[in-house]
């Protein structure tokens, strides 16, 4: 405990009598901070500042007239004059031209177009020919994920204003015309009565019709439903499928690499092998020059330069024979650059047939030579003439071979390769897409699931309608004639504001916050708060040295000494990182929290694990530790659940969700700002600290087994003067 101790002052010291180590311990603890005050503070209440958002709006609503009530709307109208008083978004009232090509240009993040007939197909509820109207919504998703969001709510907005107003003013409409004309049917209330009963007959048929209309539907949603399970059932199928493609695609490309890398080799060869013709080609001229010079003088020595010249032929037209094999398997292979290979094969073809009639020259002159001590002249001259032609096509074949053939066969091997490398891309990306089309399938099924309950529900509901309207025509046929009337005006008449009013909206919503969180900003608070400590853990592993360094005072430590002596001055700047970014958020930014005491715990006792985890790794495996500790945080990043619910994310981030630091931390804090429920705050802290003596048992027994590995790692490292 004394070398600890001793390890740890000494550090202290070291860094406290030098005043620009003392200016970067502060930047060290001050930085983390940073990060995560900024961030909160740009998402402070984003949801309240969406009168930034620009939304263009157009009318071409022409209006009308509607008879039954005489009088003349203009829904579009109304819609822009009810908007000039909305400020939760910033509508732009523009043109049809200028709002299309605000939107495709980014000006605007949507645009909203009223048709020039929509106040007409809005009255048609009056006529029998009911018509929906329809609201034209443009969207530019590409200018930001969320405000496309937020402008959909908006325009959501719109559509239901007009519904309520629409439902308001002809409920109000018909209840006045239904009052204005009471005294009117006073004295055709017989008639009417019976014509009211009759009605009520024929909607009570409707009501029937309407309900095997819907348990139709709800037989087709149950089978489109076992139409979905089948297709889901065969993804497995599917995945393994493009899997064992992807594999093959794999296999393919490593194949075609490895044979581009012969390729390589065998032209390279190839051509070596042209030069060597060439300088063999030099000496049969050589050979059978000197002969020619010889044979006035030496008949023998003549014919031994023709025999060497013979020899010398035959293994050219071996060699030639081979070539001529390869490149007509090239061609057959390959089809890319099979045109210049038909050329070159072509010219090896000729090139063998010269030197097939040069060795039969030649071995017919060594004979004569032989036999009678000289050549005649116009055998001389048919050699000279024979191996000048036999030089000149050597060289074009070498030419013809460096020219287009060789770069004709890379360019083959790199687009075969391409090919494959994109095939077996384009299965790894369907494969990528299956886990989406399955959870889509399984959304898709569980909205199926819904739809079939709420059609029960509708059924319920259509068996109910009939039975009050049974009810309602019994009573009215039951009434004295004299009093028919004056129940179905009971029934009807209400005061027709009111009516109107409740029709739009009949049902209210009270909504109860439990823990309410005054802004954003607060909500996210625990999440980049928890993100900003770890982030701290990282800059001291990148500012600070792991490994203690030993002089007069310190020396010959043992292994968990100097891992604890280095890690105590590590958790002190994690402390204060940890202090410094609570209290910032508390008192700084003025963040909603109703147990301020356990937020500022939570971030030091958040700060003393992630630190250690972060150290352990590093002084365990040095720059290959710090590589994991930032995928732990990328990881943690998406799977801790601190912007999204962990339930809307992929099967993976739900699965490592609970064994994540950042879950629990983040959950400790949210109930320090929110309230705490129950044992919830101490659950989740223990938790994080869970981690801690994991972490301890990596760095101070394990690391004992992984560090002569590490130190391979690190010299191989080393020895390539970059890493």
């Amino acid at each position: 405990m004394k070398q600890i101790w001793a390890i740890f002052l000494r550090d202290i010291k070291n860094i406290g009598k030098n005043p620009v180590a003392v200016i970067v311990a502060l930047g060290i603890m001050i930085l983390p901070s940073l990060y995560a005050w900024f961030n909160i503070a740009a998402n402070w209440d984003p949801y309240g500042n969406t009168k930034g958002l620009r939304v263009a709006v157009t009318s071409l609503d022409q209006g009308t007239r509607i008879e039954q009530l005489d009088t003349t709307v203009n829904i579009g109208d109304m819609i822009i004059s009810n908007l000039h008083e909305n400020d939760q978004i910033g509508w732009q009232f523009v043109d049809e031209e200028q709002a299309v090509e605000g939107v495709k240009a980014g000006r605007y993040y949507a645009c909203v177009i009223i048709p020039e007939d929509f106040s007409e197909k809005t009255a048609s509820i009056f006529t029998s020919n009911v018509q929906k109207p329809t609201l034209q919504y443009y969207v530019n998703e590409k200018k930001n994920a969320i405000a496309t969001k937020i402008t959909d709510k908006g325009v959501s907005t719109i559509q239901q204003q007009v519904n309520e107003s629409l439902i308001s003013a002809s409920s109000e409409a018909l209840g006045k015309a239904f009052h204005v004309t009471y005294g009117t049917v006073e004295g055709k209330k017989e008639d009417l009565v019976d014509e009211m009963v009759s009605s009520m007959k024929d909607a009570r048929n409707d009501l029937v019709l309407m309900g095997s209309s819907v348990g139709a539907l709800k037989s087709s949603l149950t089978a489109g439903k076992g139409l979905l399970s089948s297709v889901q059932a065969m993804l497995p199928d599917s995945r393994e499928l493009l899997k064992s493609g992807q594999d093959t695609g794999a296999e393919a490309s490593r194949l075609i690499r490895t044979s581009e890398d012969l390729s390589d080799t065998m032209t390279d060869s190839v051509g070596n092998v042209l030069d060597i013709e060439d300088g063999l080609m030099d000496s049969v001229d050589r050979s059978v020059r000197d002969a020619i010079d010889r044979w006035d003088r030496d008949a023998n020595a003549a014919a031994g330069e023709l025999n060497k010249a013979s020899d010398v032929l035959n293994t050219m037209l071996n060699v030639n024979q081979k070539l001529f094999d390869l490149v007509n398997n090239l061609k057959e292979k390959i089809p890319g650059p099979g045109k210049v290979l038909g050329v070159l094969s072509d010219m090896i073809t000729s090139q063998i047939d010269r030197q097939k009639n040069m060795i039969h020259m030649i071995e017919t002159a060594e004979d004569t030579v032989l036999r009678t001590g000289k050549l005649p002249e116009d055998a001389r001259q048919e050699i000279r003439k024979s191996l000048d032609e036999m030089m000149d096509q050597g060289a074009r074949i070498t030419d013809q071979y460096h020219s287009q053939v060789k770069p004709a066969l890379t360019a083959g091997m790199d687009s075969l390769y391409d090919s494959i490398s994109a095939a077996s891309d384009y299965a790894v990306g369907i494969n990528g897409l299956l886990p989406q089309i399955d959870g889509t399938l399984t959304q898709t099924t569980g909205s199926f699931d819904s739809l079939i309950e709420t059609l029960d529900q509708t059924a319920s509901m259509i068996a109910a309608g009939e039975e009050k309207l049974d009810r309602i025509i019994d009573e009215v046929e039951s009434v004295e004639e004299s009093e028919r009337l004056a129940k179905i005006v009971e029934i009807m008449k209400n005061d027709p504001e009111t009516m109107g009013d409740f029709l739009s909206s009949p049902v209210n919503l009270e909504e109860n916050q439990i823990y309410p969180i005054e802004n954003y900003g607060s909500a996210m608070t625990p999440f980049y708060t928890i993100l900003a400590i770890w982030v701290g853990g990282l800059v001291l592993v990148a500012v600070l040295k792991c490994r203690v360094v030993e002089d007069e005072k310190i020396h010959g430590g043992k292994a968990y000494e100097k891992y604890f002596g280095r890690y105590f001055i590590f958790m002190v700047f994690g402390v204060a990182q940890a202090l410094i970014v609570s209290l910032g958020d508390l008192y700084l930014l003025k963040i909603q929290c109703l147990e301020p005491a356990k937020f500022v715990l939570a971030a030091v006792l958040a700060s003393v694990v992630f630190v250690n985890i972060i150290y352990t790794l590093t002084i365990s495996f040095g720059d290959v530790g710090k590589a994991l500790a930032v995928v732990l945080l990328v990881i943690q990043v998406a799977g801790a659940g601190g912007t999204f619910p962990i339930e809307v994310t992929p099967h993976f981030f739900r699965m490592v969700n609970p064994m994540l630091p950042f879950t629990h931390a983040i959950n400790a804090m949210r109930e320090c700002v929110g309230g705490i429920y129950g044992n919830a705050y101490r659950e989740d802290m223990a938790k994080v600290l869970l981690y801690l003596p994991i972490s301890l048992f990596v760095g101070v027994v394990l690391r004992k087994q992984v560090i002569r590995m590490n130190d391979f790692f690190e010299r191989k490292l080393e020895e390539t003067g970059v890493m």
